[in-house]
């Protein structure tokens, strides 16, 4: 299982990080890539009550694979992504589906998506993990790097780092603090060896 075998994040997989929902299109490899499960993944996944519990079970592993957040979009999955868990897992599923027909209770859906991050090795972003976040980025941003390849320094940091992405406006606020922190620190620095005789 690619997603097991090492944290780093592949080039190709970073326009997935920090996705709230599916995205309009997904390749046949990326679909296996990230809903095809470990044997310990499958045990879990088979120990949910109900066909339509295992494939929601199914889909928030997969997910949280793809997008290091945690899935809560009551949009349509997509097709592809059904037949394939349909094959893989050998369950019985619709040919559509969104995530609010298979819950009929707001707290299983709660409770599915703690399953979901306690079995990848996800953690919460706990204020004590983003002032580490910022450190790094303001390390980062002294390399004079854009906003948005900070933004993107983040989402990777805290998926190889196994931790939930917070809301995009969240990283992005953090970013553009650590990066006009830089800024002020090397406008600092310049003052210094200009003033000093």
């Amino acid at each position: 299982d690619p997603f097991h075998e090492g944290s780093t994040v592949q080039h190709w997989q970073l326009p997935f990080l920090g996705l709230r929902e599916f995205p309009a299109e997904l390749t046949p490899f990326e679909i296996q890539y990230f809903f095809t499960f470990t044997s310990q993944e499958r045990a879990a996944i088979a120990s949910r009550y109900g066909h339509s519990h295992r494939l929601a079970a199914a889909l928030h592993i997969g997910f949280l694979k793809m997008t290091g957040r945690t899935l809560d979009a009551f949009d349509t999955i997509p097709p592809p992504v059904l037949q394939h868990v349909r094959t893989h897992l050998g369950l019985p599923t619709p040919d559509l589906t969104s995530l609010r027909a298979l819950y009929r209770r707001g707290q299983t859906l709660l409770d599915h998506q703690t399953w979901a991050a306690h079995l990848l090795g996800f953690h919460a972003f706990t204020d004590r993990r983003q002032r580490v976040l910022v450190m790094h980025l303001r390390r980062e941003a002294a390399k004079a790097v854009t906003l948005p390849r900070l933004v993107e320094f983040a989402r990777r940091w805290l998926y190889e780092k196994r931790i939930l992405l917070p809301a995009d406006r969240r990283l992005r606020d953090l970013a553009r603090t650590a990066y006009a922190d830089a800024e002020r620190a090397m406008d600092d620095l310049v003052h210094r060896h200009i003033l000093q005789p």
